[in-house]
């Protein structure tokens, strides 16, 4: 079900001369298989990420798979944050850097935009919530370096240009708290890999499917759509089950 509608949303993206380019994120788990122990990947389980990989592929949307560019990955260790089920900022980054490969934001205008690093935080993931009732006191903390990705101020004759036109950002992000949440900063390595100014739709709690959804929905889409939409989904929430507003 989850797989037809990927494939609707891409119809319906089409039918309005949008692209749909997807970025597919494995799970922690498969990343780091040989740590799991007696806890194996369950068999019904062990082919989901390629077999949604293909079935994407056949409805000729554009994949982004990340699999291959993590399980190589020198620092692997260093790709999820050891706390928490999502990426650390280094597997972000190494996101942001694959996709910049195999999308094409050529024909946009380009912007400049830099990164600068900042302090470095003590991170509670949310795996400590799946803790009740055990003293965690012993389990060290990720050590979570803060990232901020901004624009790199343009000439004032562009400046003045811009106030005359209206001003559409080119590139949609929807996607899950991988991209919504700036503690990975994915949303600015994605900006600065492209060169492009993206908008993001992406949402925190909800599911890759039901943020696409509301995007599709939302006045934002009907009124200004994108020329790109990047759609960023997570292996895990490719089993789990939302009511659709699309044909409502």
């Amino acid at each position: 079900k989850n797989l037809a509608y990927i494939s609707g949303v891409s119809k319906v993206m089409q039918g309005r001369g949008v692209e749909l380019n997807i970025i597919l994120i494995p799970s922690k788990a498969r990343i780091y298989s040989e740590y799991l122990g007696k806890y194996k990947i369950p068999v019904c389980r062990e082919n989901l990420y390629r077999d949604a990989l293909s079935n994407v592929k056949q409805s000729n949307i554009l994949v982004i798979s990340l699999l291959e560019p993590f399980q190589n990955s020198e620092d692997k260790t260093d790709l999820f944050l050891k706390t928490d089920t999502h990426w650390s900022p280094s597997g972000a980054a190494l996101a942001a850097l694959y996709a910049s490969i195999m999308i094409d934001t050529s024909s946009f205008d380009a912007k400049i935009f830099s990164t600068t690093k900042g302090e470095v935080k003590s991170y509670d993931g949310d795996l400590l919530r799946y803790l009740p009732g055990v003293d965690d006191s012993s389990i060290a903390r990720d050590l979570l370096p803060t990232y901020e990705t901004q624009e790199q101020a343009s000439g004032d004759e562009d400046a003045a240009m811009a106030l005359f036109f209206d001003n559409i950002v080119p590139v949609t992000l929807v996607g899950t708290s991988y991209s919504a949440n700036s503690d990975w900063n994915f949303y600015g390595f994605l900006k600065a890999e492209l060169d492009v100014d993206i908008l993001n739709m992406a949402d925190e709690g909800l599911g890759p499917f039901a943020v696409m959804d509301s995007y599709i929905s939302s006045d934002t889409w009907k009124n200004t759509p994108p020329s790109l939409v990047i759609w960023e989904i997570p292996e895990r929430y490719l089993t789990t089950g939302f009511e659709s507003k699309l044909n409502n």
